[in-house]
This record gives C-alpha cells, sequence and structure tokens, in this order.
C-alpha cells in the first residue's frame, strides 16, 4: 500500500509520526479483513457489530455519527466520538469533518438545533451544552479560532459562520461566548441567500453583517454587545451597503412608526462614538445611494420621513439632527429644516431622485412630506409659475398659427401644388387669404421652427428620463412623447410637401390634432383642472388601453368569420357590408349602438350570420363597455383620494424640467433656504460651530399638542 496516500487520506490537524510503524500496520489490517455478507454481496468489517470506524481516523464516520448525536442531542456518544478524534490527534476544523457539500460543521448544526421554544426548553438547554462542550474541544485541541469562524462553503449559504446562525436564533448569550472565544464580527455572508433579489423570494437581505442581521430583527442588546466588541457599523457589503442601508431595506413603505427608525438613531449615534469626525448617513453605496437616497428611491416614506425631520434633543448628538425647533406657542412652532442633500441645487438631490422614480409607488406621498413640500412651493411660486405661463402662451401661438395655416389648406379642394410650398423655402403654404396683414407670411416659417426646437427640448427631456429606466419614458414622458411625436410630425410634413408627395395632408391633420391634445398638458398649472387631466391619463393608460386590446381580438375574429359568409354583390347593386374593411366598420356601429343587425340579407347561412351578430353585440356591447365604465369608476374611486397629491408630483416635474433650462447662476440666485452665516445650529463634534443650510417653515400640529398638554383644573374660590 502507498503510504503517501494513506497519510493524506487521514491527515488530521495536528502533525502525526508517521514513523509509527505499528499504528500503519493496524490500518492496513482494518482495511483488508473484511468479510462479505453473504445475501447482499456488501463487504463488511469484522468488529461491524460494534459501528466503529474502519480505521482510526476514518473522519467521514466520525461526521457522520458526530452530526446525529448533535441532532439527537446524545451527550455521551457526542463525549466518546470527541474522545476518539482527541486520540487520532484531530481536530473538529478538519475538512472531512465537515458536510462536504455545504462546509458546514459540527458546531454550526448544533446552532441550528436551537428552536427557543417554550415546548423545546430542556432541548435547547442540552444544545447549549453541546456547543459549549465542542468550544472547549476545540479550545483543547488548539483550533478554536478556525473552527469557530469556519464558514459555508455552498452557493446559497457561502460566508455564513456560527455567528451569523446565533444572531439568526436572537440568542445573545451565544453570541457573547462565541465572541469571547475568538468569532469574528466583522465576517460577511456573500451566499444568493443574503443578496438582495427581490424576484427571488428564497432570499432575504440584511447586509450580510451580524450587525446588520441583529438591527433588521430588531435585537438591540446583540446589536448594542457587537458594536462594543468591534464590529464596524462602516463595513460595506458587496452592494457597498451599510448596516443603515439595510434598515432602509427592510423597511416598511408606510408611514406607520417602527422598531427600524429607532434603531437607525441607535446605530448612527453609537457610530459616532466610535468615528466622531464621520457620518454614516454620508456613506453611498455602489449606486451612488445614501440611505436617505436609498428610501427615496425605493419609495420607504416611513424611514424616509422619519431622516428628513429627525430631531435629537440630547447634546452630544445635536449635530446628527435634521430638524431644529426655534420657538414653540401652543401647536404651532418654527422648525429650520435641513436642506442638505435635498435641494436640486446639488447633483444626486433627494428632490430630483423622488421625482423621477417612476417605480416608486410613494413619490407622490413623499412630495408632501416636509420640507420637500415647502421647498416646491417656493420653487414655483419663485420662477416655476412665470416659466409655465409663458411657456403656455408661445406653445398656444404655435398652435394656433397652425391651426389657421392648416384651416386655410384644407378649406381648398385642390392637391397641393409645389410651387406653393417651395415659394419660400422651408415655409408650409402661403396665406394668400391673410397676406392683408404685415409679414404674416412669416407664419410658415415660426410653425417649422417651432416645430424643430420642440422636438430637440422633448427629446432631450425623454433622454434623461431614460436616465432613470424606460418605465420613466412612458409614466412620466407621456405628454413629451405627444410633443415630440407632433413635431416630427409637421417637419415631416413640410419635407413632404416640398417633394410633391401625395398624401402629405394626412400628416397635416394628424399634427393638428394632436397638437391640440397636448394643451391638456397645461392643465397641470391650476388645480381644478390639473386633478381632473390626472384621471383622464390614469383611465387611458390603465382601462382603455387594456379595453381596447381585447377589443381589437373581438372585432378583428368577428370580422373575419362574418367577411367568409358574405355572397358577392351583383355589380347593379348597392351591399353595404361586402368585404372584411366594411365588416369592421359595421361591427363597430354595432358596439356603440350605430349598427344594423340586418345588414346583410344575402349571406350564406343567414341564420349562423345573425347569431355571430347577437353573440358579438352580447359581448363587446354589453360585456366589454359595460366592464370599462365600471372599470373607470373605480379608478376615479381609486385615485380621487390621492389625485391631489399625484397633480402636485406632476407639477413638481414640471417645476424640475423649468429649473434645468436656467442657467447655473440664474439656479444658484433661486437657492431657497438661508445662508450659513444666518443659521447657527450647535457645535460639531470637533468643537467648530456648525452651520447648516435650512429652510424655515412654520408648523401647525394639534394632535402633538393635544398629547402634550395637560387638563388645567377649573379654579375655585377660596372659602
Amino acid at each position: 500500500m502507498d503510504y503517501g496516500k494513506l497519510s493524506s487520506l487521514s491527515k488530521p490537524c495536528e502533525t502525526v509520526v508517521k514513523d509509527d510503524y505499528a499504528l500503519l500496520t493496524r490500518h492496513i489490517e482494518e482495511i483488508t479483513t473484511t468479510r462479505v455478507n453473504g445475501k447482499n454481496g456488501a463487504p463488511v468489517r469484522d468488529n461491524d457489530s460494534t459501528n466503529e470506524p474502519r480505521y482510526q481516523h476514518d473522519y467521514k464516520t466520525y461526521r457522520i455519527q458526530l452530526f446525529n448525536a448533535i441532532f439527537e442531542g446524545d451527550l455521551d456518544t457526542i463525549d466518546a466520538l470527541l474522545g476518539k478524534i482527541r486520540e487520532s490527534n484531530g481536530c473538529l476544523s478538519h475538512k472531512k469533518l465537515k458536510d462536504p457539500n455545504t462546509g458546514q460543521t459540527c458546531l454550526m448544526k448544533a446552532l441550528l438545533k436551537i428552536t427557543n421554544k417554550t415546548e423545546d426548553i430542556a432541548q435547547d438547554h442540552r444544545t447549549v451544552e453541546i456547543v459549549k462542550k465542542l468550544i472547549s474541544f476545540s479550545k483543547k485541541t488548539g483550533d478554536l479560532k478556525a473552527f469557530i469562524n469556519a464558514a459555508y462553503t455552498d452557493k446559497i449559504y457561502r460566508g455564513q459562520t456560527s455567528l451569523h446562525i446565533a444572531v439568526e436564533r436572537r440568542r445573545c448569550d451565544l453570541v457573547k461566548l462565541l465572541v469571547r472565544n475568538g468569532a469574528a464580527v466583522d465576517v460577511m455572508a456573500k451566499g444568493s441567500f443574503f443578496r438582495n433579489k427581490k424576484h427571488k423570494k428564497c432570499s432575504f437581505y440584511f447586509g450580510g453583517f451580524p450587525l446588520s442581521l441583529a438591527a433588521c430583527t430588531n435585537q438591540l442588546d446583540i446589536v448594542t454587545f457587537l458594536i462594543e466588541h468591534g464590529a464596524e457599523p462602516r463595513a460595506q457589503d458587496r452592494a457597498g451597503n451599510t448596516v443603515l442601508h439595510a434598515l432602509v431595506s427592510i423597511a416598511y413603505d408606510t408611514e406607520s412608526r417602527s422598531f427600524v427608525t429607532e434603531m437607525y438613531d441607535f446605530i448612527l449615534m453609537r457610530s459616532t462614538d466610535i468615528a466622531p469626525s464621520e457620518n454614516l448617513e454620508k456613506i453611498t453605496n455602489h449606486q451612488g445611494l445614501t440611505p436617505l437616497l436609498l428610501a427615496a428611491h425605493t419609495g420607504k416614506i416611513g424611514i424616509f420621513k422619519h431622516i428628513l425631520g429627525r430631531e435629537i434633543k440630547q447634546k452630544k448628538y445635536k449635530h446628527l439632527s435634521r430638524k431644529f425647533t426655534e420657538w414653540e406657542y401652543g401647536p404651532v412652532s418654527c422648525s429650520l429644516y435641513d436642506l442638505s442633500g435635498v435641494d436640486t441645487i446639488e447633483e444626486n438631490s433627494v428632490l430630483e431622485t423622488v421625482v423621477y422614480s417612476s417605480r416608486n409607488r410613494n413619490r407622490h406621498k413623499m412630495l408632501s412630506v416636509e420640507p420637500m413640500n415647502e421647498l416646491l412651493e417656493k420653487k414655483w411660486e419663485d420662477f416655476g409659475a412665470y416659466l409655465f405661463l409663458g411657456s403656455f402662451v408661445i406653445y398656444l401661438t404655435y398652435i394656433i398659427t397652425l391651426t389657421i395655416v392648416a384651416s386655410n389648406r384644407l378649406e381648398r379642394n385642390n392637391s397641393l401644388d409645389h410651387e406653393q410650398c417651395s415659394h419660400h423655402i422651408g415655409f408650409l403654404i402661403p396665406i394668400p387669404a391673410l397676406s392683408y396683414l404685415p409679414n404674416l407670411f412669416q407664419a410658415q416659417n415660426y410653425i417649422l421652427l417651432m416645430a424643430v426646437y420642440l422636438s430637440f427640448k422633448e427629446g432631450a427631456q425623454m433622454v434623461y428620463l431614460r436616465r432613470s429606466n424606460r418605465h420613466s419614458i412612458l409614466v412620466d414622458g407621456f405628454f413629451h412623447s405627444l410633443y415630440f411625436l407632433q413635431a416630427i410630425l409637421v417637419i415631416i410634413f413640410n419635407s413632404l410637401c416640398w417633394a410633391e408627395v401625395e398624401g402629405s395632408r394626412i400628416l397635416l391633420v394628424l399634427a393638428l390634432a394632436l397638437g391640440w391634445f397636448n394643451v391638456l398638458y397645461y392643465t397641470r398649472g391650476f388645480k381644478l383642472t390639473g386633478i381632473y387631466c390626472v384621471m383622464i391619463k390614469k383611465i387611458i393608460l390603465q382601462d382603455i388601453l387594456r379595453f381596447l386590446l381585447v377589443y381589437a381580438v373581438f372585432i378583428v375574429g368577428f370580422a373575419a368569420a362574418l367577411a367568409s359568409l358574405i355572397e358577392e354583390c351583383p355589380t347593379d347593386s348597392d351591399c353595404p357590408y361586402n368585404g372584411f374593411s366594411s365588416a369592421i366598420l359595421e361591427l363597430f356601429k354595432l358596439t356603440i349602438g350605430l349598427g344594423d343587425l340586418g345588414i346583410q340579407k344575402h349571406s350564406r347561412f343567414p341564420i349562423l350570420f345573425h347569431m355571430l351578430l347577437v353573440l358579438y353585440v352580447i359581448l363587446t356591447f354589453v360585456l366589454l363597455l359595460n366592464m370599462l365604465i365600471a372599470l373607470m369608476g373605480e379608478t376615479v374611486m381609486k385615485i380621487s383620494s390621492e389625485s391631489e397629491k399625484i397633480w402636485k408630483l406632476q407639477r413638481a416635474e414640471t417645476t424640475l424640467h423649468f429649473e434645468r433650462t436656467l442657467p447655473k447662476w440664474l439656479r444658484t440666485r433661486c437657492k431657497n433656504g438661508h445662508s450659513f452665516t444666518e443659521v447657527s445650529v450647535g457645535l460639531t463634534p470637533e468643537g467648530t460651530e456648525d452651520k447648516r443650510w435650512c429652510l424655515r417653515l412654520n408648523e401647525v400640529n394639534w394632535n402633538e399638542w393635544d398629547t402634550r398638554i395637560g387638563t388645567v383644573p377649573e379654579s375655585t374660590e377660596e372659602q
């Protein structure tokens, strides 16, 4: 037998004396002295009855027996197996004492056995004893650190250690035991189970670190212990997220208060104790998002509102506040809100993140949170309303001019004339009927130039929205897409008209109709019409589109079936229903109640023909149309309570759009808030004066006032 192979197979953690000839001889005898079970033909050792390993260093058998004993809570068997491992100079961190598929150790197996259930208290006590026994044994063999810090190696749980499991089992006593015996507190789990993948249900994101797991599962005692023993709150996982990012990720999407906000503030303050000069909230992940920006991007309105309005009264941590109360008079208070990272004057601002995160379902609610609401109102009053009014006047002038030009052209029955289109290069159509007005021929140039301007302007806006995601173009860029399309139609019409292409008038008609529909965009400047337009947009994009999709299937299918039953009409007769196209038209008339069930008297199989017509009327006129009406009513009821907030969101999009068109010096001039020299909010940890750029806001909160004010007893007359 090859001694080298045998020694590599049985290599323990401690060095084995290779010149022990007697030990080697015994190994060979145990392997070669086997007998065959007569019935199954399986090789069996002579001492199978004792269930002993085939040779002294058979760690695979040790592992199986040890795992089974841990699962059954058999302390005697565990002691016997540990004694055999000690005799062979082995250790529990040996690779063959781990699960070959997952890398699980016997310590992990024991920790996973803990349930924390009332009916399993005795079993948990035995398991804790097993854990202590395993740690004590490993300490004696000299591999304690490697044993405790052993991690899973499989794809799903890769990187998870015993400390992760102890935190997951919510056992602070075992966490303390592991850490005090050398467990690494900043080890990161990297398996697929611990990644932030919302499309996979078999995953749970908590940052990958024991500290993050304890924080996200509301274990304040473990969080405190880990930070005191070196856990770094600034540690970043594979996505660049810290423990604060992890807390934001698992926070609720509602405004209800939860443990997350309290845990968030606690860790933020403790991190300041560790490194006073560093702000944990300013660390960005790989997407460039701070915890506040992550809350804004994902719609975590509860934690978002808490961060923006966080006010810490303790003088030591007052510099971590983002809200400062100047004075209070009953339910009225004057507050200063920190605008750092919020206003659009800074890159990657919170305001832009909220407005342009189209997949954020709570963004219209977030804009109602102070200081976001007040900041947007001031921007609208400072420049938004004036630029909006100017834009409306310019576009209205453009569409009225286009209407006059188109009406003059469409009133004529003659076809387009090449000389008329090319009399002035770039002109649309001359207007001889209105030639008495001075310089009116410049209207054609104005229309073309406006179309070119709108195409570039709206195209740039759609490219800007595309930076977020494609969904933003469909949701936020609805009117921008229509403006762009209308401008392109005008430009193409002008080119085709000059090139004498027949049918170019169709483009002019489409551009005219679309241009007047785009006037609805400017209804968002007024609350009354803006809320109404919100409902119209929602109904068009949700209910009507779904209705048209189903309706198209019905009308095409029935039109094809009925057209195949139509007989050819005589040449001298007038058949109202003689083909596929006319079938679709007649079916559409039936849908809106203007058709006739007796439209075809000479069809093949008249009974079948009329049965199909009746079935079509039932499915479309009775079913689909009434369902559309019901859905539209439900949509109106659903968004009626939030229509005002959605309207404010649309106005916010318009305000930020106009703000980007302003030159940088003018944007700085229109900056809201108070300068650093006017607002002082205390001292930083370095002892320097901490000054912010803040927005002053007067607030009235009757609910909070009612909870704080005591009942004043009625005075009585002195006797």
